[in-house]
């Protein structure tokens, strides 16, 4: 059962968060640097757009960092928010066609998950990640598209795949049906779930 200032803190949503520090510059750089790199072969000149950009973050760096807002209750909810991440038994998580969150039993969410896998209609179980050997044959198709002339340069650097990876699959509870019931989630792309 959770306390009521654990229920407090709960309640200001999935997208109650504190302000950092300092602006991540570092990470902006190189996510403006994975960024850039689709479109290389359109801008004539991007290693001075490179250079320009990140010389534009680092000069206004101080300028940019955000108002602290770590206050007394906001550290007690830091203090909360961490707690009940680590605690095994519950799992917390955004609910499905909601901005709202839902604590539950991990045994009742493996269960529901579990009862998901396990329906031979809809799954099959295989014996390794076949992710790579996807993504090989999406690259071989894509070169010999782009030798024989069949796929622009610009094409083939926006769609070239990068970075592939086996989804995580999860499930996201579903209010608005009776009884405990999880809408299955295979996302495509990174994110938390």
């Amino acid at each position: 059962m959770l306390e009521p200032l654990e229920i407090q803190t709960l309640e200001k949503g999935p997208k109650f968060s504190f302000l950092p520090k300092q602006v991540p510059v570092a990470d902006l750089i190189s996510s403006l640097e994975s960024s850039l790199h689709k479109f290389y072969s359109s801008i004539s000149n991007p290693d001075e757009v490179r250079a320009c950009l990140t010389d534009t973050f680092y000069n206004n760096k101080k300028k940019a960092n955000p108002p602290a807002n770590i206050k007394p209750d906001n550290l007690r909810d830091l203090r909360i928010l961490s707690n009940l991440r680590k605690d095994p038994s519950i799992i917390i998580t955004k609910v499905d066609k909601s901005n709202s969150l839902v604590v539950m039993d991990t045994k009742d969410y493996d269960t529901n998950i579990y009862a998901h896998l396990n329906d031979k209609t809809k799954y099959k179980t295989i014996t390794h990640d076949h992710t790579d050997q996807f993504a090989n044959k999406i690259i071989k198709e894509f070169k010999d598209l782009k030798q024989n002339g069949k796929m622009t340069p610009q094409l083939y650097n926006k769609f070239f795949p990068q970075g592939s990876f086996c989804p995580k699959f999860y499930g996201l509870p579903k209010l608005h049906h009776q009884g405990i019931s999880l809408r299955p989630i295979v996302p495509p792309t990174l994110e938390n779930g």
